[in-house]
């Protein structure tokens, strides 16, 4: 039970990060490979089966718009092919003993598309 409140927790955080929809490092194109491809004019196009409902976190209720955010923005952290936490903006996180804190230390090569750098007041605000 203990695991499964921290793994909440972590889902919980990456969902709110995700509201973040510039974020990432200068000068990086991610994308899901197997949804996406690259025109080579600077857009994606991605096949979807319906039409996207909303690109705000707050307001995103069905899959394909969580496709299209998960493509466009990096959280705090990502899920990898086995659905463990991994860093994506964060470097590095701390879990505190009782498993209710979590300390997370950011990149210094992460920017927001206007080249300025990402800050923990960002995510604060977010």
């Amino acid at each position: 039970m203990k695991s499964f409140k921290k793994i909440l927790c972590v889902l919980l955080s990456v969902m709110m990060i995700a509201s973040l929809a510039a974020c990432g490092s200068q000068g990086s194109s991610s994308g899901s490979s197997d949804s996406t491809e690259s025109t080579g004019s600077g857009t994606i196009s991605v096949m979807l089966s319906t039409n996207v409902m909303s690109l705000d976190t707050n307001y995103a209720t069905d899959g394909e718009s969580f496709e299209v955010i998960a493509d466009c923005i990096d959280g705090l952290t990502q899920m990898d092919a086995d659905g463990a936490a991994v860093a994506a903006i964060a470097e590095d996180w701390d879990v505190s003993d009782d498993g209710c804190t979590y300390t997370f230390y950011l990149r210094e090569d992460a920017y927001w598309s206007n080249g300025t750098q990402v800050t923990a007041a960002d995510f604060v605000f977010a």
